[in-house]
C-alpha cells in the first residue's frame, strides 16, 4: 500500500513538472518518465493491473463526451475527406511501421503503434492490451507529436503564404487583362464613334454645299 502511495505521488510530481513546462502529454509523458527513474533506481514503484481498466474506461468515456449531434449531423459534410483522410492514414502508418519493425529491434506491434497518428495517450493504453511495448510507444508518439508541434505550423504557415501570394498575383494578372480588355473596348468604340461621324460628314457633305448654295 505504502509503495502504491509513494508511485502516485511520484507519478504526479512528473505529471504537474511537465505540465508547466509544456510538454505535450506532459500530465501522462512527465509521470511515465518520473516513475520509471524512480522505479529504475529504486525498484520500489508498484501500479496495480485494475487501475489500468480504470484508466480505459475514463478515456472512452471522456472521449465519447466529447461527441455531440452536431459532430454526427456533420459528417456528411465530411465524408469525402474522411474516404481520403483514412485509407491514406493507414496505408502509410503499416508502411513506416514496417520499414520500423525491419530496420530496428522493435516489435511490429510496438512498430504500427508507435507510428500510428494518434493521441499519446490513447495509443499507449490500446497498445498495452496488445503486447506492444506502451512506454516506447509514448515516448515515440511523444517525439512525433513534438516534432509535428515545432515543424507543422511553420510549414503550413509558409504553403500557404505562398498560397495566398500566388492567387493574388493570379488575381491582378486577371484583373489587368480585364483593364486591357476595357481600355481596348473604349478606344473600339470611340474609334466607331470617329468612323461614323467622318462617314456622316462625307455622306451629308454634297447636300450642305447643294443647301448653302441655294440660299446664295
Amino acid at each position: 500500500m505504502l509503495e502504491l502511495v509513494i508511485t502516485i505521488i511520484v507519478g504526479l510530481i512528473g505529471g504537474i513538472t511537465a505540465l508547466k513546462l509544456n510538454v505535450p502529454a506532459g500530465t501522462m509523458i512527465g509521470s511515465m518518465v518520473i516513475t520509471a527513474v524512480f522505479n529504475v533506481i529504486t525498484g520500489k514503484a508498484f501500479m496495480p493491473q485494475d487501475v489500468k481498466i480504470i484508466t480505459q474506461i475514463a478515456t472512452g468515456a471522456f472521449i465519447g463526451a466529447g461527441i455531440k449531434l452536431k459532430d454526427v449531423i456533420g459528417l456528411k459534410k465530411m465524408i469525402k475527406p474522411v474516404m481520403i483522410m483514412v485509407p491514406s492514414m493507414i496505408t502509410l502508418d503499416i508502411l513506416i511501421g514496417l520499414i520500423m519493425y525491419k530496420t530496428t529491434d522493435l516489435d511490429l506491434i510496438t512498430s504500427l503503434f508507435a507510428c500510428a497518428p494518434g493521441g499519446i495517450v490513447d495509443m499507449s493504453l490500446i497498445s498495452s492490451d496488445l503486447g506492444a511495448d506502451s512506454s516506447k510507444v509514448a515516448l515515440l508518439q511523444m517525439i512525433r507529436l513534438s516534432t509535428v508541434l515545432i515543424i507543422f505550423p511553420s510549414m503550413i504557415k509558409l504553403i500557404s503564404s505562398r498560397s495566398i501570394i500566388k492567387k493574388d498575383f493570379d488575381q491582378n494578372e486577371a484583373d489587368e487583362m480585364n483593364d486591357d480588355e476595357n481600355i481596348k473596348a473604349i478606344q473600339s468604340k470611340k474609334e466607331k464613334y470617329k468612323n461614323l461621324g467622318i462617314t456622316s460628314i462625307i455622306a451629308f457633305y454634297p447636300i450642305i454645299v447643294k443647301l448653302i448654295s441655294t440660299m446664295v
